[in-house]
């Protein structure tokens, strides 16, 4: 299932030119080059439903989730509080 994506366009102006010839005032023009190029990106998010019916069940397929993409189990274990950091409430004053 396709819930969305994004296009996007990126323009990439470059100018390339010889050192110290590229800057001299009427010559310059010489030993300088502009490039300019566009690219269009696209970014679709699929999701793919699966009935968990018991918790061993969830376990295997967050493991398998964890093997396949380590990046989102780095992300995920980087959000989770550790234990030993005492939770303070938000609107605390400090």
């Amino acid at each position: 299932m396709v819930i969305g994506g994004i296009i996007q366009k990126q323009v990439d102006d470059t100018l390339r030119r010889t050192p110290f010839l590229g800057r001299i005032p009427g010559l310059g023009w010489l030993f300088k080059k502009k490039d300019a190029g566009t690219k269009e990106v696209e970014l679709m998010v699929f999701l793919r439903p699966v009935v968990v019916r018991t918790p061993e069940e969830a376990k295997r397929l967050l493991e398998e989730m964890d093997e396949s993409a380590p990046l989102i189990k780095k992300w995920r274990e980087s959000a989770e509080p550790k234990p030993s950091e005492p939770q303070q409430p938000k609107n605390a004053v400090q």
